[in-house]
């Protein structure tokens, strides 16, 4: 699963083969700029950022691939889900560079509660994109300090 860099997502097969863009029952989505998909732990569900990457308007929102339905989370960008059962994301629509963290119910695929502010001052390029952070499989999260450029 991979962001093309324009609208949509596209898959490739384990074994290789042509990328073949993914779709679901809802086209208005699928044809959104959707971009840093990251897979939640049943390999079957897709966090995803929907609009524009690092914008206000910027949405998070899970992808069922077997149901072929989107759900809608809220605003934020770059959602990576960790081992603690916690969403982290940039909430840029709150305040540029700042991560924050939820808990996050995969059975339902829904935020818990409120969500904290864990990081301030994450760098992100001036010309937009993400903020600079990353998180191992074992939880561990690594960023650049700096704010915007």
């Amino acid at each position: 699963m991979f962001d093309p860099g324009r609208v949509g997502l596209l898959r490739v097969e384990a074994d290789g083969g042509r990328p073949e863009p993914v779709t679901s029952q809802d086209r208005e989505i699928d044809k959104q700029d959707l971009s840093w998909p990251h897979f939640l732990p049943d390999g079957r569900t897709l966090l995803v950022t929907t609009g524009v990457p690092g914008s206000v308007s910027a949405q998070l929102a899970v992808l069922s691939m077997t149901e072929g339905r989107w759900r809608r989370l809220g605003p934020g960008s770059q959602a990576v889900y960790l081992p603690s059962g916690h969403v982290v994301y940039h909430a840029v629509n709150l305040r540029e560079g700042q991560v924050h963290a939820v808990a996050f119910d995969v059975q339902h695929l829904e935020f818990q509660g409120m969500p904290v502010s864990v990081l301030e001052n994450v760098f992100r390029a001036a010309d937009g994109g993400g903020v600079y952070f990353a998180v191992a499989q074992n939880g561990t999260l690594i960023y650049t300090q700096g704010g915007y450029d």
